[in-house]
């Protein structure tokens, strides 16, 4: 639910303008995913894993909310006429995203306090791996004019990117041993 308030409407020369805005998130998300499984302890890397973090929640964003609730020029997926949908992440996760990551709350003071507590991959990424690829499916079936070869080539390019990270996430397992599963925690600040 959103409060009504006066709706930002971007002007129609925006939208395809902030496609590269849209592309550099998608890309960016799958490829500190895949970096994510390159290294040993994402623990070591916490620029890695925050990065990571913060892509998904724009994403969430962009994809679920309505343009009737638009916060302040939000680019959303409803922009380029792709409905709103709600990313399948627990509230737990949503929670640990808004309170943790991006706000300064006691809520992320409560989060540290209860130990080192994982971002596992498969919760946290998977569920948006669907939403990118339709949505950039349908900007080559819908939204692309067709002599916009540039974009329409840099959405195939991200669906298969999404297509591939996704063989990985479903291949690889998730175990005591995996470090994406048991070593992925908090972003840490150095004080």
């Amino acid at each position: 639910m959103c409060t009504p308030k006066p709706i930002y409407k971007p002007k129609p020369e925006q939208i395809p303008a902030a496609l590269q805005a849209v592309f550099y998130e998608i890309e960016t998300f799958l490829w500190t995913t895949r970096e994510t499984y390159k290294i040993q302890c994402v623990s070591k890397h916490p620029d890695l894993l925050e990065s990571r973090l913060l892509h998904t929640r724009n994403l969430i964003h962009f994809f679920e909310r309505q343009v009737k609730c638009r916060k302040d020029d939000d680019v959303l997926a409803e922009d380029y006429g792709f409905l709103p949908r709600k990313i399948q992440i627990s509230k737990d996760y949503r929670s640990r995203l808004n309170k943790s990551l991006s706000h300064i709350t006691y809520a992320r003071v409560a989060f540290k306090s209860q130990g080192k507590r994982p971002w596992p991959i498969k919760d946290t990424v998977l569920p948006l791996l669907d939403p990118c690829e339709e949505f950039l499916q349908h900007l080559i079936d819908r939204f692309l004019q067709k002599d916009n070869e540039a974009d329409r080539r840099k959405a195939a390019r991200r669906i298969e990117h999404v297509r591939e990270l996704r063989q990985i996430i479903n291949t690889q397992p998730e175990s005591p041993h995996d470090p994406v599963a048991h070593k992925v925690h908090e972003p840490r600040r150095q004080t």
